[in-house]
């Protein structure tokens, strides 16, 4: 809905053809509303890897609140890992801000190639995913939720 409303905006209160800045031709609109839309949409993704994550942390720990601080703890915990340049390819809390940081960079004119990064964050987050959705699994299969 957000991108949605801001690409109407946008469209209907400036023009939609080439940003240009002192004669100087940045890019495109049709590539800009692409890049933008590629990093909405990769957005989207890591974003459901942080909430697969935190799901499976309340699943694991049977007190709603306690879950909360435990995922919460760990998430900030990963993040202060991400400092370390030998541990940040790895973990899927440090490609958070990565696409819209690079469609910014787009904006600005800065030449930003989407690649190796963005197979880095598609295989992280798709890994991230895929475990937190196996314990998951594994916990729904020992546990008896109706009782």
């Amino acid at each position: 809905i957000a991108f949605l409303s801001c690409f109407i905006i946008g469209s209907v209160s400036g023009s939609m053809s080439h940003l240009a800045e002192r004669g100087y031709v940045i890019v495109s609109s049709g590539k800009l509303v692409a890049s933008y839309l590629f990093a909405f949409l990769l957005n989207m993704f890591t974003i459901a890897s942080i909430g697969t994550f935190g799901a499976t942390i309340a699943i694991l720990i049977n007190r709603a609140s306690l879950g909360i601080v435990a995922s919460l703890a760990i998430y900030f915990m990963l993040n202060i890992a991400g400092q370390f340049s030998a541990i940040k390819p790895f973990l899927f809390t440090s490609y958070l801000s990565f696409p819209i940081d690079t469609a910014k960079e787009i904006t600005y004119g800065i030449a930003t190639p989407w690649t190796p990064t963005i197979f880095y964050c598609l295989l992280v987050v798709t890994f991230t995913i895929f475990i937190c959705l196996a314990i998951s699994y594994l916990t729904f299969k020992k546990k008896d939720i109706l009782a």
